[in-house]
């Protein structure tokens, strides 16, 4: 009905697409002009309009400006259904002069067909009208109104009509179309009854179709196809009709028939919306999904938003299993007709069955609420409320169901099978054995019956309906594989065995059976024996995925992993979009420690199954293995919303938490976990441990008597946290009887790598942090004496010696780990370090590399071997061994950390900063990162990025060290008193930091403050000495300062020679230059590069001091030059070489000048040169330009102002030169070039001067 009912405004689609009769061409007719009037007005009187149509048209080609001629062609185009060619002929015959009046009704018919509705709504009545013509245009503005969706509107409108004329055929037709819009089918058909009976085929044709439709919606398929039938007589109705027709034969099963009307159709409209829904239609009842899809894609690309087909598509690809694809076109139906209840509830049918059920439950309730008794969406909203666990409310809707339907026997299985999953076994169990008796054979009934029996525990029960479903069903393996089971929960596995062995005989690749046997060996301990029944299975269904699955299972158990490996890719494989495979294969790479490669697989499974809480966990784990703990806190803070009473989830939560650093979002996260199950161990030991990171003795000590009371004082997990206490608080004997009880706790040794050697171990370094080396050590050993055959004891206490600085005593006990396990990367490792401070690289080298051949995935041996090459100052295999150990596990930070460190030591900040960035999210309160990171940043003079890191990194661990670099970005940032106020805190921590010292004694001389100045020198030189290079560099520029220039310079020559640079050289020349003599400045420079070639600074400082001072062009030429090479974007070695090369070699001065500029396009002096440079080259209109750019940026710059009117000068334009001269010497004094100005002025005043006198 709903379907139809959209379909009736795109009928009219079909009609304005199908101009029957446009294509008769006339012919050139022999007779005159009364003739063919004659001719026309018998053909439309007889209904032959094509022959009509041929007489208009000829009598037209005679007399064009005939208007009667053309109302009387339209008219007929109209009978032929083209309503555009009519409406063309009608407007033509207008402005010839046709009665207007008499042309309206025939203008709102073809508006009424073209559907142009507001043309109609704007149609007044005339009042001259008579009734006859005022009923036939009101009923058609009823109609309009009708396919508006306004159905108020239509109805007064055809009540108008009636009223103006009741025998109108058409008022009485457009009263019917109201009727059946208001569901009134009785008044409707009696009208329609009436309106056959007209003259106008049009009329009879629309009342046909009525009659057809008001049959279809009763159900009368046979009536509707014969009425259809005979509306398709009227050429105005033959499209709408017949395509009616198609639907009535698709949905009476007239699948042939209905193909024949589709193929008339196509040879009609071509490319028809309609026609391609119809053809979808009769694939999708002929249950050809694929054909039908194609043919509703082809509709829906001509109409994106036709509403039948939105909704047909959506079944279509329900019907294809592609629920995803449903919903698009679903919730654009919906969107089209949000009131269209039956594709609402298919929608939430597509949610559900997409796996989104709250989505679908809110779409079910959506129903309800306008069809509180709609039985289907009852039973589609129960199971979206039982499949999120809504299980009290889901059976109250099912048992509604079943108290409206109480014969079907689905529904009361249905609602058996849900009371047992709620555990009501009992009424659970008597549903079912209602749809038994309502249905005996129903097998779903009789198996669910059975498993309810089963889980209740009722076994006698579940063999007596085993046995009678098996003797109902006698060659049914299901019934006998259910009998086994039953025979196997009553621990009857001779009688199993033989079921499942009965069972095959039938059946041999019966999963069930196969299964049941398998489970019967491992029930005896044959594991062997039961990988060999599945595999069995494998030999009848080689992609079953349960059956890899198990197998898998049983063989990783067996501890083949490579085994278990193998199966889990067959069944990945197998279904590639199935979730268990991707669930499995992600746990067994977790467990064979390969978290990079658990994590990918995990991850993308959760792409088609985003809310699955299982993968979220598997993610979470492998994201917690990787230190990736940023990634890992909003895994688990998403898994915590699916799951919030989940402890294991929050204590999870916390752990990544605490490896961010965020000890406060970890302990509440623990707390939420301890709330929801107060004995919940893993929180518990959570709680007591955090308390122990923050010092908090009182808060440990209270989660310890939780965690005792529910463990026991003996508990390892209780032992380890006492112990730990007890060194907090500075109880050596304590802490030694915590371990002295952890060791005696277990009946045997404690086994190396297990919780309770673990937990030894942690006593263990736990004093070493407390500072009691000697208590330590004497755990170590005592550890070691529960198993000497363990290397990882021998390794624990050569640590502990190593720590003591007895290294002879650690290189024995390392020894002898090597001894029992000569692959022990700690061991190898620790003889390594003692090797190289021995001395010894070439014996550090071997031991680091048998440990990498050992152990390939370590770090550590790769770290060592990273140290031993730099040791060799060969940097390239340094660097290729930090890239090795970062590339093992790219989420690690130490590799990391190392290999940043290395990138600062080599000069490359840059790359610090690029190898850091991956793991900064997940440590962001990591201090060798952060610090790190800001000297990186202050080398690349991102001094806000670097004000930002430090800042984090003072508030965390104040140092003095980071409050000196946090002054620098200060500095950087030209924020004088920050940068101040941060050494002042570096020396609160350190009163003897030389930086800090020696910034605020710079700070002092910059500000002027003498005295200030004077004291904080005076203090740097307690604390360095006289000679210092920092008291030295200081006290010249202070005297430079205070204008005592042979101080400065004494003082900057012992500088030069305690600390020789060019930086110190420099400083000299200052003071040189400040006393006047430039030369001995350029001879020191000169002398210092012959033996310092490589110090660009300096000869960039020295070609500077010739081109400004010394006004030594070629020398600037050639130290710029040298500049370059080294420097080639030095962008004022650029723009004053090209200065400088002007005149001699334009060309390159052009080049240079225009690179300047393209590094620094903005920079107004370096414009200013580029346009100078143009102008010298005759480039004189880009010269003015540039000018006029530099000019923009700097408008008060005088030199600029002269340059400008150089080049307009050089342009003819001497006027506008003369009057900015005259401007510019006016106003300013004294400027570098005023003697030139000048010059030009005068020539200029000549050039007046002489043009006056020609004249």
């Amino acid at each position: 009905m709903t379907s139809l009912t959209v379909l009736r405004k795109w009928w009219l689609v079909a009609v304005v697409l199908a101009p029957l009769g446009s294509g008769c061409e006339a012919g050139r007719s022999t007779g005159d002009p009364g003739e063919l009037m004659s001719e026309g007005q018998s053909a439309l009187a007889e209904g032959e309009w094509r022959a009509a149509v041929i007489a208009f048209k000829n009598l037209l080609q005679a007399e064009p400006q005939n208007a009667e001629a053309r109302v009387l062609l339209g008219r007929a185009f109209l009978r032929l259904g083209d309503a555009v060619a009519a409406e063309q002929e009608f407007e033509r015959a207008q402005r010839l002069g046709a009665e207007p009046l008499a042309l309206q009704p025939w203008l709102a018919r073809a508006w009424l067909i073209q559907g142009e509705l507001a043309r109609l709504d704007a149609l007044s009545v005339p009042e001259q009208a008579s009734d006859a013509l005022r009923a036939e245009i009101l009923a058609i503005k009823s109609e309009a109104a009708l396919r508006e969706g306004d159905g108020e509107r239509a109805e007064r409108e055809a009540v108008a009509a009636l009223q103006a004329d009741d025998t109108s055929f058409r008022a009485q037709l457009a009263m019917a179309k109201v009727h059946f819009n208001s569901a009134r089918m009785a008044d409707a058909r009696a009208l329609a009854e009436r309106a056959v009976a007209a003259d106008d085929q049009a009329v009879v044709g629309g009342a046909w179709a009525l009659l057809a439709d008001i049959a279809r919606t009763e159900d009368d398929l046979a009536g509707a196809e014969a009425a259809y039938g005979k509306a398709m007589k009227s050429p105005t109705e033959q499209v709408r009709a017949q395509l009616g027709r198609t639907y009535v034969r698709i949905q009476a099963g007239k699948f042939d028939e209905a193909q024949q009307d589709i193929d008339r159709l196509r040879r009609v409209i071509k490319d028809s919306v309609l026609v391609d829904y119809a053809q979808g239609m009769l694939h999708y009842s002929r249950q050809d999904f694929s054909a039908a899809i194609e043919s509703l894609d082809a509709a829906l690309g001509d109409s994106p938003e036709f509403g039948p087909a939105l909704y047909l598509a959506g079944a279509t690809r329900l019907a294809l299993g592609e629920p995803e694809l449903a919903l698009i076109h679903l919730q654009r139906a919906v969107s089209e007709r949000p009131d269209d209840l039956a594709a609402r509830r298919l929608l939430a049918t597509a949610l559900l069955q997409a796996g989104d059920v709250a989505e679908a439950e809110g779409q079910a309730r959506r129903i309800l609420e306008q069809a509180p008794d709609d039985l289907p969406t009852m039973d589609l909203l129960a199971s979206a409320l039982m499949r999120q666990g809504k299980r009290d409310e889901g059976i109250g809707y099912l048992r509604r169901v079943k108290a409206e339907i109480p014969e079907s026997a689905t529904v009361s299985a249905r609602l058996g099978a849900a009371l047992l999953d709620q555990g009501d076994a009992e009424e659970g169990v008597r549903a079912l054995q209602d749809a038994l008796e309502q249905a005996p054979d129903f097998e779903g009934a009789s198996e669910q019956l059975i498993i309810g029996q089963l889980r209740s525990g009722d076994l006698d029960s579940a063999l007596e309906a085993a046995r009678a479903y098996r003797d109902r069903a006698p060659d049914s393996v299901r019934a006998l594989a259910l009998l086994g089971a039953v025979h196997l929960r009553r621990q009857e596995p001779e009688a199993a065995a033989e079921v499942f062995n009965a069972a095959l005989e039938r059946d041999p690749g019966s999963l069930a059976a196969l299964s049941g046997l398998a489970v019967i060996r491992l029930g005896s301990g044959d594991m062997d024996g039961a990988r060999a029944e599945l595999e069995r299975g494998l030999e009848h269904h080689p992609d079953s995925v349960p059956l890899l699955i198990a197998l898998a299972r049983i063989a990783v158990s067996q501890d083949d992993l490579a085994g278990a490996d193998a199966y889990l890719r067959r069944a990945r494989a197998a279904d590639p979009e199935a979730l268990e495979p991707q669930l499995y294969r992600a746990a067994y790479q977790l467990r064979t420690d390969a978290p990079e490669q658990a994590l990918r697989t995990a991850t993308e499974a959760l792409d088609a199954f985003p809310d699955n809480a299982l993968l979220l966990g598997l993610v979470a784990d492998a994201e917690l293995a990787l230190q990736r703990y940023g990634d890992a806190a909003s895994t688990l803070a998403r898994l915590a919303r699916l799951t919030p009473q989940d402890p294991r989830v929050l204590v999870s939560l916390a752990s990544a938490r605490l490896g961010l650093g965020d000890l406060e979002a970890a302990g509440e996260a623990l707390e939420r976990a301890q709330r929801i199950d107060e004995g919940f161990v893993p929180a518990l030991r959570g709680l007591a441990r955090l308390a122990l990171a923050e010092r908090d003795q009182e808060t440990a000590q209270r989660w310890l008597r939780v965690l005792a009371s529910r463990l026991g004082d003996d508990h390892p997990e209780v032992l380890l946290i006492a112990g730990r206490l007890a060194q907090l608080q500075g109880n050596r004997a304590a802490a030694a009887a915590a371990f002295e009880r952890l060791l005696e706790s277990a009946d045997v040794a404690p086994v190396p790598g297990g919780a309770l050697w673990g937990a030894a171990e942690q006593l263990v370094l736990g004093q070493l942090r407390a500072g009691d080396p000697d208590a330590a050590l004497e755990a170590a050993e005592a550890l070691r004496a529960r198993r000497p055959e363990a290397a990882r004891g021998h390794v624990l206490v050569g640590q502990v010696l190593r720590r003591m600085e007895r290294d002879d005593e650690a290189r024995t006990a390392w020894r002898r780990a090597l001894e029992l396990d000569p692959a022990n990367v700690a061991a190898s490792s620790g003889l390594a370090e003692l090797a190289l401070e021995a001395g010894d690289p070439a014996a550090a080298q071997r031991l680091y590399e048998a440990a990498h051949q050992a152990h390939p995935e370590a770090i550590a041996p790769l770290v060592g071997l990273a140290q031993v090459a730099l040791q060799r100052d060969d940097r390239v295999a340094t660097e290729a061994y930090l890239e090795a150990a970062v590339a093992l596990n790219q989420s690690a930070l130490q590799p990391r950390l190392y290999l940043a460190a290395f990138h600062l030591r080599a000069g490359d900040p840059a790359r610090v900063l690029a190898v850091l960035e991956p793991v900064r999210a997940d440590h962001p309160e990591d201090l060798n990162l952060l610090a790190l990171s800001g000297e990186a940043e202050l080398a690349l003079k991102r001094y806000q990025a670097a004000r930002d890191t430090l800042l984090r990194l003072t508030e965390l661990v104040p140092t003095a060290k980071s409050f000196v670099a946090l002054a620098f970005a200060e500095a950087g940032l030209e924020r004088p008193q920050r940068m101040a106020r941060a050494f002042e805190s570096a020396l609160a921590l350190d009163p003897e930091s030389v930086p800090a010292l020696s910034g605020l004694a710079q700070y002092a001389i910059v500000q002027g403050e003498v005295d200030e100045a004077v004291a904080r020198i005076a203090a740097l030189r307690e604390v360095v000495g006289a000679e210092h290079p920092d008291v030295l560099a200081l006290e010249g520029r202070l005297a430079l300062r205070q204008g005592e220039v042979e101080e400065a310079r004494s003082r900057f020559r012992a500088l030069l020679e305690e600390a020789p640079s060019g930086l110190n050289l420099r400083r000299l020349t200052q003071a040189q230059l400040a006393a006047g003599e430039p030369e001995t400045a350029a001879a020191e420079m000169t002398q210092w590069l012959d033996g310092n070639p490589e110090d660009i600074e300096t000869r960039f400082a020295l070609a500077q001091l010739y081109l400004d001072q010394l006004d030594q062009p070629d020398a600037a030429t050639e130290q710029f030059e040298q500049v370059l090479e080294t420097q080639p974007e030095n962008l004022i070695a650029l723009n004053n070489l090209a200065w400088l090369l002007r005149e001699r070699d334009p060309a390159r001065a052009i080049d240079l000048a225009r690179r300047a500029h393209g590094l620094a396009p903005s920079v107004p002096s370096i414009t200013d040169t580029l346009a100078m440079v143009l102008l010298g080259a005759g480039e004189i209109e880009e010269a003015g330009a540039l000018i006029d750019q530099a000019l923009a940026v700097a408008p008060g710059n005088v030199t600029m102002q002269f340059h400008k009117a150089r080049i307009l000068h050089a342009a003819g334009e001497d006027a506008k030169a003369r009057v900015l001269l005259q401007s510019l010497l006016r106003g300013t004094e004294d400027f570098a070039e005023r003697g030139q100005a000048e010059a030009l002025l005068r020539q200029l005043d000549g050039r007046v001067d002489q043009r006056q006198d020609e004249g």
